[in-house]
């Protein structure tokens, strides 16, 4: 799917109560949580190795950020979502001079429907357009349609469709 920013911008906003920052260094177990708590559910659907436990999918996650973080991607960027000062959704993007790229992004079931994603994206568009990209592109399971649905929401419109091996 894809959109261009101020199509983006003008379908999501801010909302005062979450707060949009970039990771920090140090962030690594935090977006390890955030990533498990978001994807646990979905375990069986996750490509292995699959972890039985939230708290071994946590670990599992943590130690990927650790050692991820410690590579030198400047064209990576990570985004927490804070919503009464906890930690409740994540954003991975990376940015090309072309385009922004949704990498990954989920927020923690009990605060999900409230905004959070949009808030994200909101977040990822401004971040563009000061940048002077015009365009956001993701890729999303089909058999997503939650997160479909978001990002129609938001702008986004389907270019092509493909199938991962599992259909």
């Amino acid at each position: 799917m894809e959109a261009d920013v101020p199509t983006v911008l003008s379908k999501t906003k801010s909302i005062p109560e979450i707060r949009t920052r970039l990771t920090a260094p140090g962030n690594e177990i935090i977006l390890g949580r955030l990533y498990a708590e978001a994807y646990f559910e979905l375990m069986n659907q996750l490509p292995p190795p699959r972890s039985k436990t939230l708290e071994d999918f946590t670990e599992m996650m943590t130690r990927l950020f650790i050692k991820a973080s410690k590579e030198n991607h400047k064209d990576i960027f990570k985004w927490i979502a804070e919503y009464s000062g906890n930690a409740v959704g994540f954003l991975i993007t990376k940015v090309t001079q072309d385009f922004g790229y949704v990498g990954e992004m989920g927020v923690t079931p009990p605060h999900r429907r409230k905004g959070i994603a949009q808030a994200l994206l909101h977040e990822f568009a401004s971040f563009l357009k000061e940048k002077g990209i015009q365009m956001i592109k993701l890729d999303v399971n089909v058999k997503n349609t939650p997160a479909i649905g978001l990002y129609k929401s938001c702008g986004f419109k389907k270019i092509r469709r493909w199938c991962s091996r599992d259909g």
